[in-house]
């Protein structure tokens, strides 16, 4: 197939199913419909289909996020979006032969024939067809962009390196931006690109980044995000190539119109919540402070108004173990703020030089989130909005971020933003240490990630958004149906919803985590029968992280909680509820922490995820045991080999790497999954598989002109 003068190969199948989208070009088209008219001849699921489709997304150029040709109708199917044309009658009346819907897949009557012949014949009528519907596919994009808001990419960077931070300068001249590799600056114009390097390079490790221009455009400001909770403030400037550090522990949110003042966020401990808001110059010094949030409370997303007079920002109010979101506004010069919006869906915030206040509202769907503009201006006397706000955008299945602006707002520069997570499985050899190379097992396009085995091995379970809620299903290893377990669960997403099957395979077990959960939080430890039903409360408490069972023979389920600076971990039976304490193991809340039980139920594992230290309690004699991992930190979760030799574990370096790591703390890299930033593997009970997630962001820089 040609697009764009690039010749492209297309499995079979996927031509087929690109011949039935032109046949039906608007029409919305059932999973059912389609299945029945491209895999007549043979059974199959729907992750052949939904593999078929993105073979074809990939081959057109087609984002999902923003689809032009193929968009998804979540639970029922496809619409293919371009209108087809022609000219060639001749054309017309052979594609009117192509098959059309057939109800029922018994039915063979309008199946579409495998044959050679066939396939070949309408191979020259999809490509003109095809080019045709990206001709004008392209066209109507152009057309709505110019009559919209001027929507454009700017960088196309791959899910291997996302970006996680831009920003335009005033005069538009220059773009800043970060991924993986770090901070790059790019003249717009000629599109040349430039690396910034730091004044002394970080260890190996996850890192975000964000940026503040100056108001005339000649430096900046850089903020680093590391995985482990460091924060550090640099600048730079559009001649110099290198950054110098301004300050650690803090985040400069904003500068003042004339350039010569900072406001930044401060944490009163590593990892800890921005609790602190401070004033200071430009060469970090001078400091004066403006507010305290207070130990469970943080501010976010501050803003100077072009006028000076003011700040606006982000407060995030923790109440109950979870945060409270709200937008306010005070004077510099003092006074009490005035709240102008409390919204746990509020995501950021931005003012605009010609005084119009940008903020970002999110809602949940099945690619992660999906977020808009809004956009309001202020009653400068009272500092409250000065009409009803105004929704700017309207997008669908990805969310809008580190937003920055020219000094005339007339153009704004953001990164879109979708997650994708799936499970994949692979097989283990424990004597050599390697896996098989890793296959997908579901293929959706929402979210789903592996949380335990079925006992017989048979069965990865899973936890998915494929719904209009989280829900907990379960899938053969070698294909077959998904057959849920329990649907309709309220979460914030991966990491979240962890469940865990009792060593017998008739409970699962599992903690629906909220979002903005801290340490201490009293949560409900939830069961649900693996052959369906409603769930049950079994006890609530200050849980930590997930529950975790053994395997066959023993019988045993434990959990955690939170006792000031101690895990504390009980038995816990599905029927009977809690039982006796079996250890605890103390703690240094400015780290974070995981743990896991043995196969056989003796042992319980503890990682601090920000050293190189698993440490091994002994429930008989509550003896301890340290294993140091040699040559790798930033660990991020922990889970046993199934004959307890030793573990799984993933770290960040600055991407996921999946580790096994023996009981002398030897590692063995298993898999690097492409662009991800987490994984972790979960073995089946009799060793020979592993199911793992593959998580990944797509990231790119976009631009909204005539703004």
């Amino acid at each position: 197939m040609t697009r764009e003068n690039e010749v492209s190969r297309v499995e079979p199948k996927a031509f087929r199913l690109l011949l039935f989208f032109l046949h039906n070009p608007g029409r919305l088209i059932t999973k059912d419909e389609l299945l029945n008219a491209v895999w007549s001849e043979a059974a199959v699921t729907d992750n052949s289909l939904t593999r078929s489709v993105a073979v074809l997304r990939r081959v057109l150029g087609d984002d999902p996020a923003a689809p032009r040709f193929i968009v998804t109708v979540p639970t029922v199917g496809y619409r293919f979006l371009p209108p087809v044309e022609t000219s060639d009658d001749d054309v017309l009346g052979n594609l009117e032969q192509l098959p059309a819907a057939v109800p029922g897949r018994s039915d063979s009557s309008g199946a579409v024939h495998s044959s050679v012949s066939w396939f070949r014949r309408w191979s020259l009528v999809a490509a003109a067809l095809l080019l045709l519907a990206v001709g004008r596919a392209l066209w109507s994009r152009r057309q709505a962009s110019q009559t919209e808001l001027g929507e454009s990419q700017l960088t196309r960077h791959s899910s291997d390196n996302p970006l996680s931070g831009v920003a335009i300068s005033p005069d538009g001249k220059y773009l800043l931006f970060g991924d993986i590799t770090g901070v790059h600056i790019t003249l717009l114009r000629t599109g040349e690109v430039r690396d910034i390097e730091r004044q002394s390079e970080p260890e190996e490790r996850q890192i975000n980044w964000s940026f503040q221009w100056f108001p005339d455009g000649s430096q900046f400001l850089v903020n680093e995000f590391g995985g482990d909770g460091h924060s550090v403030i640099w600048q730079g400037s559009v001649l110099a190539g290198k950054l110098k550090k301004v300050r650690d522990n803090a985040i400069a949110w904003t500068l003042s119109p004339d350039g010569s003042s900072i406001v930044l966020t401060k944490a009163t401990r590593i990892n800890g919540p921005m609790s602190e808001l401070w004033l200071m110059d430009t060469k970090g010094n001078d400091l004066r402070k403006l507010d305290d949030a207070g130990e469970a409370n943080a501010f976010g997303f501050v803003q100077w108004s072009p006028d000076s007079d003011r700040i606006a920002y982000l407060r995030y109010a923790g109440k109950s173990g979870q945060f409270q979101i709200s937008m306010e506004t005070r004077e510099l010069k003092g006074g009490p703020p005035v709240t102008l919006l409390s919204d746990n869906a509020l995501r950021s915030l931005y003012w605009l030089q010609d005084g119009r206040l940008l903020y970002v509202l999110g809602e949940s769907d099945r690619t992660g989130e999906t977020c808009n503009y809004w956009v309001a201006r202020l009653n400068k006397t009272e500092g409250t909005f000065s009409a009803a706000p105004k929704q700017l955008t309207h997008n669908t299945g990805f969310c809008v971020d580190t937003t920055s602006a020219t000094s005339d707002s007339k153009k704004l520069v953001f990164l879109k933003r979708s997650f994708e997570v799936s499970v994949y499985v692979a097989g283990f050899e424990p004597g050599t240490k390697r896996i098989s190379p890793p296959r997908p097992l579901t293929s959706t396009e929402g979210q789903e990630w592996p949380v335990a085995w079925t006992p017989d091995s048979r069965e990865v379970v899973f936890a998915s958004n494929r719904g209009p809620k989280m829900g907990f299903f379960r899938y053969p290893f070698t294909g077959g149906e998904v057959t849920p377990i329990v649907t309709g669960i309220e979460s914030a997403g991966l990491g979240n919803l962890i469940g865990r099957v009792t060593p017998d395979g008739a409970w699962l077990l599992y903690e629906p985590f909220p979002a903005g959960y801290v340490p201490g939080t009293s949560m409900d430890l939830k069961k649900v029968a693996m052959a369906g039903g409603t769930p049950q409360v079994i006890l609530r408490d200050a849980l930590f992280d997930t529950p975790s069972c053994a395997l066959a023979p023993s019988r045993l389920c434990a959990i955690a909680t939170v006792a000031k600076d101690q895990l504390v971990f009980w038995s816990v039976d599905p029927v009977a509820g809690r039982g006796p304490e079996l250890g605890r193991f103390r703690v240094d809340w400015k780290s974070d922490y995981g743990w896991a039980l043995s196969p056989d139920g003796t042992r319980i594992a503890i990682q601090r995820r920000d050293a190189p230290e698993i440490y091994v309690l002994s429930i008989e004699t509550h003896t301890m045991e340290t294993i140091t991992v040699k040559g790798w930190t930033n660990g991020i979760s922990l889970d046993w080999t199934a004959d307890g030799s030793g573990f799984f574990i993933c770290t960040l370096q600055p991407r996921a790497v999946l580790l096994h790591v023996d009981l002398e703390g030897n590692a063995t890299p298993l898999w690097e999954p492409k662009g991800s930033n987490t994984t972790w593997a979960l073995p089946s009970p009799d060793g020979q598989h592993i199911a793992m997630p593959s998580a990944a962001v797509n990231s790119n820089a976009w631009m909204i002109k005539l703004f």
